[in-house]
Parts: structure tokens; sequence; C-alpha cells
């Protein structure tokens, strides 16, 4: 090996070379080395070659996909037993009904950065959720299907860690709100085939607070392969106005509760990028992995749960394989 630099040298020296290019090209010579060295992590850092020129501006979209499994709390019943709150529900009346589902959601985001150290993040996400029912209504045996579609808008402003940068180790911190507007559908029988349907809307609002950190295990010049953890909480309020009906009985008195929700949400997934020219400046990227979701339903007032007993606080799961693909510019 030293013999070959000393010959390069050697033939440098045979010809016209000036000290502003010999230095350009070890200056090359050494950002590739060291890129090839200590590549950087998943997340904001810099890609393959963008250290020639900073890039203070970046914009970034991604759709993605959650395949959901969990629990669903049904608001059954309700609005024809309104003395139920408060703990006055009559016997055998059951509400809400915890009900296994599954769901799909569909979204997308779009980022906006200036600085390469805060973030704009801009989120929307679609649902929709099936749910089999069974209970009992005044002693009688009652089931159906439960059908939850839910639109949720999320904006959050994050913060990646500038010393990190140029590391295989990246890290982040944000802060957010979420707005969840939800429309609750359900058919079914009562009383041993009388027809029962609901139609009632529901809206959520959320603080968020989250953070994620991300691993490189192999970086090159068009490809990088990446672990991701993330972790969030939340906490906020749910507006609950149900309307429901009997055949044999007509609509229930339309029922306007108020309930206190919170909870957390984990994700893990593992990450590839892809860098189609040597700038690095465009970058394209596909995560694969697995995200649940845990929140706790607190009404303001009792209620009667499936065993008959006075309770306000109702779990909700939501868990599943996750796929995310986008791309990102920097100039």
């Amino acid at each position: 090996m030293y013999s070959t630099v000393k010959n390069d040298l050697t033939n440098l020296s045979s010809r016209p070379v000036s000290a502003a290019a010999l230095c350009l090209g070890l200056a090359l010579v050494s950002h590739q080395a060291s890129a090839q060295v200590n590549q950087p992590p998943p997340e904001d850092p810099p890609a393959p070659g963008e250290e020639v020129k900073v890039a203070k501006h970046a914009v970034s979209v991604s759709a993605d996909y959650l395949n959901g499994f969990g629990t669903l709390q049904v608001p059954f019943g309700l609005s024809y037993f309104k003395g139920g709150i408060n703990g006055e529900l009559n016997a055998g009346a059951v509400s809400p009904i915890e009900s296994d589902r599954k769901s799909s959601y569909v979204g997308g985001s779009l980022g906006y950065s200036f600085g390469r150290s805060w973030y704009a993040d801009f989120a929307f996400s679609r649902g929709y959720s099936r749910a089999d029912w069974s209970g009992t209504f005044a002693t009688q045996p009652a089931s159906g299907k439960y059908y939850l579609n839910d639109d949720w808008y999320q904006m959050y402003a994050r913060y990646t860690f500038p010393q990190l940068q140029g590391k295989r180790i990246s890290a982040y911190a944000r802060l957010g709100v979420t707005y969840v507007d939800s429309h609750i559908t359900a058919d079914g029988y009562v009383f041993t085939g009388t027809p029962y349907t609901q139609d009632s809307t529901m809206s959520d609002w959320y603080g968020n607070l989250g953070a994620g950190v991300g691993y490189a295990f192999f970086s090159g010049s068009r490809f990088r392969f990446s672990g991701v953890l993330e972790g969030e909480g939340f906490a906020g309020y749910r507006v609950l106005d149900v309307s429901e009906n009997i055949e044999s009985v007509g609509p229930g008195s339309p029922l306007h509760l108020d309930s206190v929700v919170y909870g957390g949400l984990g994700r893990t997934t593992l990450r590839l990028e892809w860098f189609p020219n040597d700038t690095g400046k465009l970058r394209f990227f596909t995560d694969v992995g697995i995200q649940a979701r845990y929140n706790a339903v607190t009404y303001e007032d009792e209620v009667v749960n499936q065993s008959g007993n006075l309770e306000n606080t109702f779990n909700e799961l939501l868990w599943g394989p996750y796929v995310r693909v986008g791309c990102r510019y920097s100039f």
C-alpha cells in the first residue's frame, strides 16, 4: 500500500498540478473514507455526499398502512338506559361491550425542515374497523356487528439532535396534537330477533409526547439498513354522542357522554434506504415492523360492565404489522 501511494505521488509530481487541485483531491479521498467507516444512522443525519454542501432545507413525503387486531368498547344500550349513568342501570343491561376488532389504517405524512434540527410534521390516516359483538339487553340476549370509521389528523414539532449527525445512532423527540373524527354504526338483534341499529359520532382531542432512536447496521454509498424504535404517550378528551334504535321499541333518547382518554403507542421497524445518486440529497425509504397502541377510556360517570358491575374505565388495544414507504429531498 505504501509503494502504491508513493507511486501515485511520484506520478502527480511529474505533472503540473496546482496545490488547490491536490488539496481538493485529498479532501475528496478523506471524505469518501470517513463516509465508508462512519456512516450516519437512519433518521435525519446527512446521507453520503451531503457534507460537500450542507443542505438547510428538507421535504419528506410518505404513505403508511397498518393491518390491526385488538379490542373495541361498543357503546351499546346506553340511550335506552339513561338512568344507567351514575350507577342506576337496570340489572342485566350491559354497556359498553368489549369486542374483538379487525382494522385497517391507510395514511400519509408530509414533513419540512429548516436548519436540519427542527422539523414540522403533518399526518393523516383513515381507519376502518369491524367487530362482532354479543351481550344482553334488559336480561335478553343481543348480538350484531359493529363498524368504526375514524379519521386522524396529527401535527408535530420534531427535534433531531445535531450532535448525533454523522454517527450510527440517531434520535429525535417530538411534541404534537391529534384530532380524531369517528363515525360509529352497528346493526344486530335484541329480544331474540328484533332488529337493532346504531348511528353515533365520536370526537377525540389529544396531546402527544414521543421519542425515537435508530441504529444503522449497514451503510454504503447506495444503501443503508437500520433498526428504529419509537414510543409515544398521549392524553386527551373524548365526546361521544349515542343514537340507537330498536324496531319494536322506537329510538332511544339521544345521549351525550364525555370521557378522558390516555395511553401509549410503540413501534419497532427495520428501515431500508436507497440513495439513487452520489449527492445523497434524494433518498427513498421503506419501513417494515410492528405497531401497538393501547388506550384507556374513563367515563365521567360510572356505567355497567359485561359482568354487571359498576365501572368507569375501559381498555382498548390495537396492534399489527406496519409498513411505510416514502422519500426525502434535501436542498
